[in-house]
């Protein structure tokens, strides 16, 4: 959990609490970008639905895996 610790380490949030709502895009995100992104299996198979933000349509595709470790916890499996 190198990103957490070193996120909650830094002067933003010891020295002064100046951490607000986009904090991480903006001001952490930009100095640290040398955490590693995972790369999703090629043919892991994808559940695709959609959600509405703000009134406006958007596609969401998310891990069969993990879709289906959330229908258990539904159905209370």
């Amino acid at each position: 959990m190198p990103f957490h610790r070193e996120m909650m380490e830094h002067p933003d949030f010891i020295d002064n609490f100046s951490v607000h709502t986009r904090w991480i895009e903006s001001d952490f995100q930009a100095k640290n970008s040398h955490f590693p992104r995972s790369i999703p299996a090629e043919n892991e198979p994808l559940v695709r639905t959609f959600i509405e933000i703000d009134g406006r349509r958007h596609q969401l595709a998310l891990p069969a895996t993990i879709t289906f470790s959330l229908g258990r916890y539904t159905h209370g499996y």
